[in-house]
This record gives structure tokens, C-alpha cells and sequence, in this order.
């Protein structure tokens, strides 16, 4: 018999003590900064690496300390422009590990830690767009592979927004824009800060100019979606809002988040309009300490419509939950507000993201012992995380051979929409191969096809996951 153990409830935004030490997970010297849960449940961190290779990445098992079997001790490195930037990592189905840095520069890791060979040139790619400046500062996978990243170049009128899609080997994808980029141009001072991919494979992208925040769509090939917005770029109507982070709800609406005088939060609907229904007039507003010093950079949308906004103020870790319809969650934190202070200063939070089982973690940094230190905080959290307490019956899900040689199809049920993910997973829990990644599904029944020709002959498990979903069957493939 497998069990799946799910978080037991409690109060929410409170530090999770099965965590680290007291919910804290401190690790390597640098500043954390991108983080994601792997379908076992290991958390990788990536971020910039104060040791002999500037670019970090740190594995963690799920209590939060280090994983000794990846990379030196947990932490993989590597020389390069260095791994600062939000939303700086992604983890594709096979375990290997890409992450952005300065410059469009990718570096990719495999499962262990060791450098992959056989992405760009000996685990590493640039991408020069221009000559003179280029800054990437996040970086979204599409669901077959190829990686969006997006941030600004330098042209003779000034910063253009500039989105490059890079193919699973690391070379440009000629089928976006042109050549493999897109460039926009809002202002002297235009800028990409955060990108996300529709379920339909439209990406949408977060930027800033002299102007204000504003999002662009683009369609699959890298022209403008005229159907968003004015052309394909809808304004924020808040003008002081500086938005660092962009996340899709399940309905398809679009949530923007920063800071100006405190934190920030807009909403679109999905045609680019403000939701006027959301907040004030489509814009909502938290005080986490002072309105001065307030800065968010990471946003979370949960399953039942909350999200999640996490940064700093005053020096400490910042976060902030909003009900659906924007007001302040008073029954999260104190009075809707998590404040922790790690360090006695400079702390820094840069990313968000929630395991399956709804804990929330926030990665950045703290000064230990006078250094920068790489930083997870996990917290708990209280909104329901599945049907029942326990995973749904193998019952539930029907695969179909099995055992298999090469091909099966999985059929299942779904009692409640949900954003799901399918991942054939071995003994110990890792993931061999992902099947359906992060999909929305509304209720009902479903059938994918399992193409199993590429793992090796075993005892496998067939894992759906969701924020509202468990279903676990047991699969041969011989």
C-alpha cells in the first residue's frame, strides 16, 4: 500500500515547524531567488552563488534539508553572468533543471546536479540579441519544452520590451517572431519583468515603461494577439504601480502584482479589460508595514480563488493573501499580513510558489554570520487541498495496458475543475516522465495517451495532481 501524506491544517501564513529549523530552510552562500517543487516533492532553488561559480542551485527533501545526492552537497554550480532574477528556474519532466540568468543566458543542469551536454554548448546558451545591453529577468516553460524568456535590449530609441523563445537543445526557435524574438516598444524605458503561457499557448507578458505596468498577449507564433486590449496591449490603471509578477487564474484572468506606496494588485479580465469587479476598480491595496518601503515581487493564485502576494518591508519577508474578490483575507497571518524577519537586515523575497499539498514558500535571502544566504520559508496553510483527506482511490484513474511496452492510455474523472498534472513517478518518488503539465480541466472525463517508450522496464506510478485532485495507480512497464 502507498500512502501520500497531505499538510495537516493549520494556522494559515503561520511557519511550518516540520520545515528547517522553525519553517527555514538556510542553505549556500548567494541569494536565492527562483523556486519550484518537483512532482516527488524536492524543492529546487536557483539563484546567484557567492563560491568559485556564480550560479546556485540548491535541492532540498521535503523537510527542507539539503538533498547530499545532488550536485556537492546539495548545491550545483556553474561560471556564467550569474543566476539573479525572479522566477529564474523551471524543472522539466525528465528532472533536469534550466535556469535563467543575466544576458538571455540559460544554463541547464541535469537530474544530479552535473552540467547537461546536449543543451547549447556543453549545458549553456546566449542569446545576443543586441550588442550593447541585454537583461532577461524571467523565464516561463511552454508545455512541450521550449523555454520563454523575457527582459530588455537596447536599441537606438531606447529599452524595448524583448520576449526570445529557445527550443529544448537551446537553439532559437525560428518559428516565434522574428528569428526566435520579439521586441516592444511602449517607451524610452520599456521593459519585460514576468511571462506566463496560457493553456491555449498564448503568452502573456508583464512589462513597464515611462508610461506605466501594461500586458501584452501573443499568439503561439509571436504576433500580437489584436484581440487583447489595443492591439495586444491592455494598461494598468494605476500609474505608480511598478508590477513585477504576473499570474493566470483558472477562468483565464489575468493578475498582475508590485508595489508603489505599499503592495499592489490588478486584475484583468480575459480580453484585457480591468475587472472592475476586483477590488477598486480593478485594482486592490495592502499595507504589509509602511507604505514607503513596500515592494512585491512574487504573486500565487490558489484553488479557491485567493492569491498570494509575497515581497518585503521593512527589511523582512512580506506576504499578503486577498480574498477573490481583492479585499484583505483578515483570517490569514495577522489581519491578512505575514511578517518574518530572518536576519536582522536585508532580508530578501523574490519568488512564491505552493507545493500540491497548498504550503506556501517564499525564496530569497538573509545575512547569516555577516554573508548572504540562500532562504526558504514554508508556511501553512488552510484552504482545502483535496476532495478528502486521502488520495482517491487507484480506483479512480484506468490504465489501459497495463502492463505496457511502449503505449498506454490513462482514463479518469475529475469530480471539480482543477489545474492538473500527470507524472509517471518511480519507487522513490522522482519523476520520470511528465504526461499532462499544469493543464486546467473542468469536471468530467478525461483520456490521455502514455508514451512510455523512453523509461525503462520497472514498477512505476502514475501520479494526477492538483490543488483540489490525488489520484495515484500503480503501472508496469515491461
Amino acid at each position: 500500500m502507498v500512502c501520500i501524506h497531505l499538510a495537516t491544517r493549520g494556522q494559515a501564513g503561520t511557519l511550518d515547524p516540520s520545515f528547517g529549523v522553525g519553517g527555514i530552510a538556510t542553505s549556500a552562500p548567494g541569494v536565492g531567488s527562483g523556486v519550484v517543487v518537483l512532482p516527488g516533492g524536492a524543492i529546487v532553488a536557483s539563484g546567484y552563488h557567492q563560491g568559485p561559480q556564480n550560479t546556485g542551485v540548491v535541492r532540498y527533501l521535503q523537510d527542507g534539508t539539503m538533498d547530499g545526492s545532488f550536485g556537492i552537497d546539495g548545491v550545483a554550480s556553474a561560471n556564467g553572468p550569474g543566476g539573479w532574477g525572479r522566477r529564474s528556474v523551471a524543472v522539466r519532466p525528465d528532472g533536469r533543471i534550466a535556469v535563467l540568468r543575466q544576458d538571455f543566458n540559460v544554463v541547464q543542469f541535469n537530474e544530479n546536479g552535473e552540467l547537461d551536454s546536449l543543451f547549447g554548448v556543453n549545458g549553456t546558451t546566449t542569446i545576443d540579441v543586441t550588442a550593447d545591453y541585454n537583461y532577461s529577468h524571467s523565464m516561463a516553460m511552454q508545455q512541450d519544452g521550449k523555454l520563454l524568456l523575457i527582459g530588455r535590449t537596447d536599441s537606438p530609441q531606447g529599452f524595448l520590451v524583448t520576449i526570445i523563445r529557445v527550443t529544448e537543445e537551446g537553439l532559437l526557435d525560428t518559428g516565434f517572431g522574428s528569428g526566435g524574438v520579439v521586441s516592444f516598444a511602449d517607451s524610452g524605458l520599456s521593459q519585460g519583468r514576468d511571462i506566463v503561457v496560457q493553456d491555449d499557448g498564448k503568452v502573456v507578458a508583464l512589462c513597464w515603461s515611462n508610461s506605466g505596468t501594461f500586458v501584452l498577449r501573443y499568439m503561439v507564433n509571436g504576433a500580437l494577439d489584436t484581440s487583447f486590449g489595443i492591439g495586444g496591449q491592455a494598461l494598468v490603471a494605476d500609474l505608480t504601480m511598478s508590477a513585477w509578477a504576473i499570474a493566470m487564474q483558472a477562468d483565464g484572468r489575468i493578475v498582475v502584482g508590485g508595489g508603489g506606496d505599499g503592495f499592489i494588485i490588478a486584475r484583468l479580465n480575459t480580453d484585457g479589460t480591468p475587472d472592475l469587479a476586483f477590488g477598486n476598480q480593478g485594482m486592490a491595496y495592502s499595507d504589509p508595514v509602511s507604505w514607503s518601503s513596500g515592494m512585491a515581487f512574487a504573486l500565487a493564485v490558489q484553488a479557491d480563488g485567493s492569491l498570494l502576494q509575497a515581497g518585503m518591508d521593512d527589511n523582512a519577508f512580506a506576504m499578503v493573501r486577498y480574498l477573490p474578490d481583492g479585499s484583505v483575507d483578515q483570517g490569514f497571518g495577522n489581519d491578512g499580513v505575514v511578517l518574518t524577519d530572518v536576519a536582522a537586515d536585508a532580508d530578501g523575497c523574490w519568488d512564491m510558489t505552493l507545493q500540491p499539498d497548498g504550503k506556501i514558500l517564499l525564496s530569497g535571502n538573509a545575512t547569516v554570520n555577516g554573508s548572504y544566504r540562500f532562504v526558504l520559508l514554508r508556511y501553512l496553510n488552510d484552504f482545502s487541498t483535496a476532495i478528502s483527506p486521502e488520495p482517491i482511490a487507484a480506483s479512480a484513474m484506468v490504465i489501459s495496458p497495463n502492463p505496457s511496452r511502449s503505449t498506454s492510455s490513462v482514463s479518469f474523472r475529475l469530480p471539480q475543475s482543477d489545474v492538473v498534472a500527470i507524472d509517471v513517478v518511480d519507487m522513490d518518488g522522482r519523476c520520470v516522465r511528465r504526461v499532462l503539465h499544469g493543464a486546467f480541466r473542468s469536471a468530467g472525463s478525461y483520456v490521455e495517451e502514455l508514451d512510455l517508450s523512453c523509461i525503462s522496464a520497472g514498477h512505476y506510478f502514475l501520479f494526477l495532481q492538483g490543488p483540489a485532485t490525488r489520484i495515484l495507480a500503480p503501472l508496469v512497464k515491461e
